[in-house]
């Protein structure tokens, strides 16, 4: 039975990844079939009309005209390659995440760090317009980012089985992409667009060192767990009073085994 409560609240967590991640790939088939229709007929200048409704302008003044770019942006992909490095660290980071610390919380950090990696797109283009040189962002790198850099905080520890390596820290995967990334914008390459991840990896950093000083540490969970353990053995009308208001599936597998002790002995 408790396997199943894992399970179904296991699958209620990562349709949320999922819906994510079938949406970025909703918006790139679509952008990619708006592109290929307009280039065939005589509206190739109105592809890009459209492109700039979803992409993120680097003006903050064209931004306040257009503000649910903010968003927008953080869901459009419009390379493959980008589309499918990114949803697999995604898909890798966002389950460990979503299990860890529910639905709710991997959505809000997801638009956090994409708006975190526009606020530093968006502050470099103006600043350091001389350097510059994009005008519009795609991509949700950033607000993958912000996943990434949380998970390696708050689960350092945590081993994913890779065929060719074995078990392997989570964490090492990621600082090995996030080196990567800093390496590349080293270069110089696509520099606005890793400015605009160092911006979700902050997010990231803030919201695992923000969580990690006011989560409970394990030895203050476990002792709170032993607590509401003892306190249901402890009454036994309030497993049944619970029975009566939510149902017998409502109970933990600890009180359904004082329910099971009590009808034993009462044989």
């Amino acid at each position: 039975m408790g396997h199943s409560n894992n399970t179904t609240q296991g699958v209620k967590h990562s349709s949320v990844l999922l819906f994510i991640i079938i949406t970025n790939a909703l918006v790139f088939v679509g952008l990619r079939l708006i592109s290929a229709t307009l280039n065939l007929g005589i509206y190739s200048e109105f592809e890009h009309d459209i492109l700039h409704q979803v992409e993120l302008p680097a003006s903050y003044q064209m931004v306040l005209t257009k503000p649910w770019t903010l968003v927008t942006y953080m869901f459009c992909q419009f390379d493959p390659s980008h589309l499918i490095l990114n949803m697999l660290m995604l898909c890798l980071s966002g389950y460990y995440f979503t299990m860890a610390f529910g639905s709710f919380r991997f959505l809000l950090l997801y638009i956090l760090g994409g708006v975190a990696g526009a606020s530093a797109f968006i502050g470099y283009s103006t600043y350091f317009s001389g350097i510059s040189s994009a005008e519009y962002l795609t991509g949700s790198s950033a607000a993958v980012f912000s996943i990434m850099t949380a998970v390696t905080i708050l689960l350092p520890n945590k081993k994913v089985y890779i065929s060719i390596l074995g078990d392997i820290k989570l964490k090492w995967i990621i600082i090995g992409v996030i080196a990567v990334d800093l390496y590349l914008s080293a270069t110089g390459e696509n520099i606005d667009g890793h400015i605009a991840h160092l911006g979700g990896v902050s997010m990231g950093i803030l919201y695992g060192c923000i969580t990690k000083l006011f989560r409970p540490s394990k030895r203050s969970r476990q002792a709170e767990s032993i607590k509401s353990i003892n306190s249901s053995a402890m009454n036994p009308d309030m497993i049944l009073n619970k029975i009566k208001l939510r149902g017998y599936a409502s109970l933990t597998a600890e009180e359904r085994e004082q329910i099971f002790e009590i009808s034993n002995r009462m044989k």
